[in-house]
């Protein structure tokens, strides 16, 4: 199976699908993708990349726990791990 190239997408456009999804998973509703944004925006995330061994839906990500799902993230430059809880 191909390897998926990764997708970097800037925090403001984390509100369109299908990135929304998992923003805000497993229940995608506005008032909690917004929250997120604005959390991430306060932390000094720019964008996060979709890429990783995990996917779901059409996308990657780095990885699924019980609370929550974990992102590459970009601050400042820097690559982070970004983990954001479950809804």
């Amino acid at each position: 199976m191909a390897k998926a190239d990764p997708v970097i997408v800037p925090v403001e456009n984390l509100s369109k699908d299908p990135y929304r999804s998992l923003v805000a998973y497993p229940d995608p509703e506005d008032s909690s993708i917004e929250s997120r944004i604005r959390q991430l925006t306060d932390l000094g995330i720019s964008s996060l990349e979709f890429q990783g061994a995990l996917r779901i839906g059409r996308l990657s990500i780095l990885g699924k726990g019980v609370v929550g799902l974990v992102f590459t993230g970009y601050s400042g430059g820097d690559r982070v791990a970004v983990k954001i809880r479950r809804v």
